[in-house]
């Protein structure tokens, strides 16, 4: 059975692999991911070669998922990251095969597989599970299961063909939509348009958190999602009595949108679409992305070029007369 010792503040584990006692790090700073990372180094020491040791990609998915916990725990990574990567991480098994030994998944069988659900789903979507299959592959190299370099089985020159959504309300759509809802759903939308929140911010929203001139956003994806916002002139109207949180849990919230903005006449939107509104109605007033960026909780000012920042015409006109006003 293996056992687990430290060594500063690393944890390192001793195995029997069939033949002999095996000491290995388990890049582990926490004692639960150190003994998953031991489990499964354990379980995979059946030889199938010199110097490779046998493991599937169920596997190889558990090693890559303790250090990520192990981040997790370390405060390095927020929880909502490791559970949308252990429904990815369970579903790239089930396509692949949980019984798939990792050391079978040559560049060729990669590439079929790639170019395989290219023809199922976007390539956005494939771009993201080739990421992640990246990163097992990787965690399962630095554990002696996979003999191949990554950047052979993974060449560079993959364009993932991401495009945003642009999609942002008007004042007057947003008006309507509010008015075609149920009041407290209404609230939710107010909430998020006064705020940028996230839909799991807003979930989590208290009604201490709405002060008189602050609202707090209860943000966990990243450091900077958990801020402190001014209630703004613009946007005060859209921002609900603290009475109306916490809100209730919106389980069907995409399909109600759509007949709302559809009972509206505006086009349909999101609850995504929405935090989208809150940044291009701040960018489109001050023409500062570096200012979205920290009203929206965003660690750099890309996103907010690349979604919120497309001026045109007489916005543009307005966004370059008060650079060169200020200048």
């Amino acid at each position: 059975m293996a056992t687990i010792y430290k060594r500063g503040r690393i944890f390192y584990t001793s195995y029997y692999d069939g033949a002999r006692w095996r000491a290995k790090t388990t890049r582990c700073t926490s004692r639960r991911a150190a003994e998953a990372v031991a489990r499964q180094l354990e379980e995979a020491a059946a030889g199938v070669g010199p110097g490779l040791q046998a493991a599937t990609l169920t596997q190889a998915s558990a090693l890559h998922l303790a250090a990520m916990l192990d981040r997790v725990e370390r405060g390095e990574l927020a929880e909502a990251t490791l559970e949308t990567n252990e429904g990815r991480l369970q579903q790239l098994c089930e396509l692949l095969g949980p019984g798939l030994l990792v050391h079978q998944l040559d560049a060729d069988r990669v590439t079929a597989y790639l170019d395989g659900r290219l023809q199922q789903v976007s390539r956005h979507t494939v771009t993201k599970e080739r990421t992640l299959l990246r990163q097992v592959l990787r965690a399962a190299r630095g554990a002696g299961w996979y003999p191949y370099a990554i950047e052979d089985v993974f060449p560079s020159g993959w364009r993932s063909g991401y495009r945003p959504r642009r999609r942002w309300l008007t004042e007057a759509e947003a008006e309507a939509l509010c008015w075609a809802l149920p009041p407290l759903r209404a609230a939710l939308v107010g909430f998020t348009l006064a705020t940028g929140a996230s839909p799991s911010e807003a979930a989590r929203a208290q009604q201490q958190d709405i002060g008189a001139s602050v609202v707090m956003i209860r943000g966990t994806k990243t450091e900077t999602r958990k801020r402190v916002l001014p209630i703004l002139e613009h946007s005060r109207r859209w921002l609900p009595p603290p009475s109306c949180l916490p809100f209730q849990s919106w389980h069907n919230d995409s399909r109600d949108l759509k007949q709302a903005c559809a009972a509206a006449g505006i086009e349909p939107c999101t609850l995504t679409d929405l935090r989208r509104t809150a940044g291009s109605w701040l960018y489109r007033r001050t023409g500062d992305a570096s200012l979205v960026a920290l009203f929206l909780g965003h660690s750099g000012v890309n996103m907010v070029l690349r979604v919120y920042g497309r001026l045109q015409g007489d916005e543009l006109g307005a966004a370059i007369r008060r650079r060169l006003n200020n200048g």
